[in-house]
């Protein structure tokens, strides 16, 4: 079954998907839609992609029968209201993470899908497709290593000099008390160690401001989660840190651990002394994989892969971070019927 697609957005992300999409079997490129200030480049991407058309009103892309999924690759604070409109069009939707950034934003989305219980919805978390994160995921699913006693997570992405040259101007906008980077970037290690770790129980969170005070409000966070397994987890995230670029993870196990694609075993009360390394192919590429993912949920009317559900779940992470650097305080993830709900521990 192909999947006609209409790819909303001409940005970096949407370059990256296109390409992607551009070599799917099962993705017919319909329509992409730019703004009118980048008609010319909408029309870049119908002649190297081999976009049927390329347009610059959403409505003929959601009046378009032979569009069944709508890709939104926009900026960030577009995201809850494309995703909303498109879904009550009776499209499938692909949309970029975030998903939203405050409550508002996921009530909005909740309630489109509720008026379509029949659309699927996928959110853009590509590490999740990344052989050198799913790998070492299916050791610790196994339980080869046994439990997990505490992960670290390290986001090192140096955004000092686009941020400084306004390369983004949306990036400036978002709503007080909202933490950019954390959701704009910082998302995907939190979305790792939650996939790694399971529930959160609690976090405490510590932040600075040093080279982006005055874009992101803060560039730099500590975050010490704990795990309703009763794990521990430290993450690291940072927009300013002037080393190489970095999405790392180590897992420390009953019987062992792993670090990044090396495994070592626990030897009685010591460790090997070599590391069994974890062989990663990536014979198609992360984005590639999501759509297959995104595909199959389609043609079964399944949950894909980062679903609704997972967004939120991140977001509600996310929102407890923010209330930590609030309070000073630890902030305690309590289970209901929608996800987390934060309060104080």
């Amino acid at each position: 079954m192909q999947l006609g697609i209409a790819l909303v957005g001409t940005g970096a992300m949407a370059l990256r998907h296109a390409k992607a999409l551009s070599g799917e079997e099962n993705a017919r490129l319909v329509s992409v839609c730019s703004t009118e200030r980048s008609r010319e480049r909408g029309k870049e991407f119908q002649s190297r992609f081999g976009f049927q058309r390329s347009v610059t009103n959403l409505e003929e892309v959601l009046g378009d029968p032979s569009v069944q999924v709508v890709y939104i690759c926009t900026p960030d604070h577009t995201h809850p209201e494309l995703a909303a409109r498109s879904l009550l069009s009776g499209k499938h939707v692909f949309c970029e993470k975030p998903l939203a950034r405050e409550e508002a934003g996921f009530k909005r989305v909740r309630e489109a899908l509720s008026a379509t219980e029949d659309r699927v919805l996928q959110v853009g978390m590509n590490c999740r497709f990344r052989e050198q994160y799913s790998k070492p995921k299916s050791i610790l699913d196994s339980g080869e290593l046994g439990g997990i006693r505490l992960i670290r997570g390290n986001y090192y992405l140096n955004k000092v000099g686009s941020a400084k040259a306004r390369e983004k101007g949306w990036w400036r906008e978002f709503p007080k008390n909202v933490q950019f980077f954390l959701h704009a970037n910082g998302i995907h290690i939190l979305d790792l160690v939650r996939w790694y770790g399971g529930p959160v129980d609690s976090v405490f969170a510590r932040a600075s401001g040093f080279e982006l005070g005055s874009d992101f409000g803060n560039d730099t966070f500590s975050i010490s989660l704990r795990f309703r397994s009763g794990a521990l987890g430290e993450t690291l995230i940072t927009s300013a840190a002037f080393v190489p670029r970095d999405i790392s993870l180590e897992v420390w196990c009953e019987k062992g651990s792993l670090v990044g694609t090396d495994m070592y075993r626990r030897r009685g009360e010591s460790v090997s002394a070599e590391p069994e390394s974890i062989p990663v192919v990536q014979k198609v590429l992360d984005l590639g994989l999501q759509f297959q993912a995104l595909h199959h949920a389609v043609e079964l009317s399944e949950q894909p892969v980062n679903s609704f559900q997972q967004a939120y779940q991140n977001f509600l992470l996310i929102r407890a971070i923010e209330r930590s650097l609030d309070t000073g305080q630890p902030v305690s993830l309590s289970s209901s019927t929608t996800g987390f709900r934060c309060s104080p521990s």
